[in-house]
């Protein structure tokens, strides 16, 4: 689950909230959302990216081609393709 937590009308940072295969939360940690170049005030988000504190493990989810990755001690752990549904 992602979930803005600016209280802005531009979202720049986000909650992700991971959740186990019964939707039960195990999980959120807060992280940027970043935006292509454009010459509007909102720009498109072209991914989110967080990190937890405990261990370093990075999460980044890409918006264009949708993909969940999962990088921890700089080696890729998971790299998964899919839709984003809300």
């Amino acid at each position: 689950m992602l979930v803005c937590s600016d209280s802005y009308n531009i979202c720049n940072r986000a909650l992700y909230i991971d959740e186990d295969s019964s939707g039960n939360p195990r999980f959120g940690i807060t992280g940027v959302v970043n935006r292509a170049a454009c010459e509007q005030d909102a720009c498109p988000a072209t991914d989110y990216q967080f990190e937890k504190k405990s261990d370093g493990e990075k999460f980044i989810l890409t918006v264009n081609e949708p993909s969940l990755t999962i990088i921890k001690e700089g080696v890729v752990k998971v790299k998964q393709h899919g839709i984003w549904s809300q």
